[in-house]
């Protein structure tokens, strides 16, 4: 990777690595669905008017609007609500274990839809750095039990890593062709909002509002920098470097949670969770460096 792409990277993961504690203030009045709705149509509508006072061009063809209404689906619609109602009775460390095969997901994707050439080395840094999480939430997974619910909820967290999956692949076919990043994003997430928040008045959800500095400033948040600035860096280097070294993310965005964790919020980190951190960064770097005959 270079500057640029290491940059992108970096970006994409301290700004979701930080959403994890924003999205607390979230939680509340207003349904975790609707205020996934409200915060995609903030970043929509918001990138749109970026793109209309920087003369970005918004009309493409339809082939071209079918592909991101399909992204739009997946990328900021399903795998956002099936995240956010599974970790409603899952605890977050169990999410984070199974949000992390999203690198596997992305990768066997890349490589037999796109024929992305993955090296052993990105397969072994996928399987320390996933080690490295199971490592990280070992506690919290030791005395897990399924219940009913739980069953529900499991399998919710595994549909959303599926459809983020889904949304990277789709990504990378959009970005193919000659379609930008900005206005396609702009698009993407405003036909997220408008499947989100339709489906929220089909389930017959209320659309409350909170008026309050710690719903609107976290809404501001999670609309600007977890939408906008993480999802455009994020695709950005997705159709630089491809879907399945783009989607090791998913492994390190938790720890970065979790090391905000222990700044913010007094986490104690153990022995075995300083390790699984270590770990998580060796695959990190087996993944993203490249090797000198490749430079």
């Amino acid at each position: 990777m270079n500057w640029i792409e290491i940059g992108l990277y970096l970006t994409s993961i301290l700004i979701w690595g930080s959403t994890w504690l924003v999205i607390k203030f979230q939680l509340g009045v207003v349904h975790p669905a609707v205020s996934v709705g409200y915060r995609f149509l903030v970043a929509g509508l918001l990138l749109l008017l970026y793109c209309v006072i920087k003369g970005h061009k918004l009309k493409y063809p339809a082939r071209v609007h079918r592909l991101i209404a399909l992204q739009a689906l997946f990328l900021f619609c399903i795998n956002y609500l099936c995240l956010y109602i599974a970790e409603m009775t899952l605890s977050s460390g169990v999410v984070a274990v199974l949000f992390s095969l999203l690198t596997i997901s992305n990768g066997i994707g890349a490589r037999f839809i796109f024929k992305e050439k993955l090296s052993p080395r990105f397969w072994i840094g996928t399987i320390v750095g996933t080690s490295g999480i199971l490592f990280v939430f070992s506690g919290e997974l030791k005395g897990f039990e399924l219940t009913p619910v739980q069953v529900t909820s499991f399998f919710l967290a595994i549909v959303g890593t599926l459809s983020a999956s889904a949304g990277n692949l789709v990504s990378k076919k959009i970005f193919q062709g000659d379609v930008h990043v900005i206005p396609a994003s702009a698009i993407g997430m405003t036909y997220g909002a408008l499947y989100t928040l339709i489906g929220c008045a089909a389930f017959g959800l209320p659309f409350e509002f909170e008026w309050n500095t710690r719903y609107l400033s976290s809404l501001s948040y999670l609309a600007v920098f977890g939408s906008i600035i993480a999802f455009v860096s994020y695709l950005t280097l997705l159709k630089r470097v491809g879907a399945g070294k783009a989607g090791y993310m998913s492994i390190v965005t938790p720890i970065v949670a979790l090391i905000l964790s222990f700044i913010f919020e007094g986490f104690q980190a153990t022995p075995l969770v300083i390790s699984g951190i270590l770990l998580t960064l060796i695959g990190n770097a087996l993944v993203m460096l490249r090797s000198k005959s490749r430079r």
